[in-house]
């Protein structure tokens, strides 16, 4: 799974948020720590929020099993393509219109999580199950982010959970040994971090209410 590339927080509002002074140390941690916290967000919640549309990242292909008259999507926004692939090659079979032949939902909300057909289901070439019993795919192209752009920022939500979580490995660690880094899937993250946000039960239970939230609306 890929991952987002911003970092959801910065040293001043880790600050702010303490509401205390940060020593010279702590600023120069929080350069590991900002991002292997906002990374930790984004694999803990199977998502990330990053300004795809401007960071780079753009718009992705990723694909999804069909078959089914409504297929659940990684959350994503601005959809551009929804496909019928041919699963070996990935070429595509056939090109879904919106609104005549699916919908995106939540309908009322920028971020969408599933694809509905109004009739039929996303199979292969011409509406038909592809040959032989061959397995089906569809390809959805858009932006693979939660960043809220309507308010062109991250959801505050992400940015508060990010100032709790970066808050709770520099108390943690105020007294620890020198920070050790290692690379794990393309992206520098602190040894030990996973373990301590995953045990932190604030950090679980904010994690909880944003998945609570989705739940509800959808």
């Amino acid at each position: 799974m890929d991952y987002g590339k911003d970092s959801y927080t910065t040293a001043a509002q880790v600050q702010t948020y303490l509401d205390r002074t940060l020593d010279a140390n702590e600023i120069a941690i929080l350069e590991y720590v900002i991002p292997a916290a906002s990374r930790w967000i984004d694999r803990a919640l199977g998502t990330n929020f990053d300004d795809a549309k401007n960071n780079g990242r753009g718009l992705e292909q990723k694909h999804f099993s069909g078959g089914n008259r409504e297929i659940s999507i990684k959350h994503c926004q601005g959809i551009t393509l929804v496909q019928s692939l041919n699963p070996y090659d990935l070429s595509v079979w056939y090109t879904y219109t919106s609104p005549l032949e699916y919908t995106a939902e939540p309908f009322d909300l920028p971020v969408k999580t599933s694809l509905r057909m109004k009739m039929n289901e996303f199979t292969g070439s011409n509406l038909m199950w592809p040959g032989y019993g061959d397995p089906d795919l569809v390809g959805v192209t858009a932006y693979f982010t939660e960043f809220d752009y309507v308010n062109n920022c991250y959801p505050k939500d992400i940015v508060a959970l990010c100032n709790y979580a970066s808050a709770v490995w520099l108390q943690d660690n105020q007294n620890a040994e020198p920070i050790q880094r290692e690379q794990v899937e393309g992206h520098m993250v602190i040894k030990r971090i996973d373990d301590l946000m995953a045990s932190d039960p604030m950090l679980t239970r904010l994690l909880q209410s944003r998945e609570e939230v989705w739940l509800e609306e959808m």
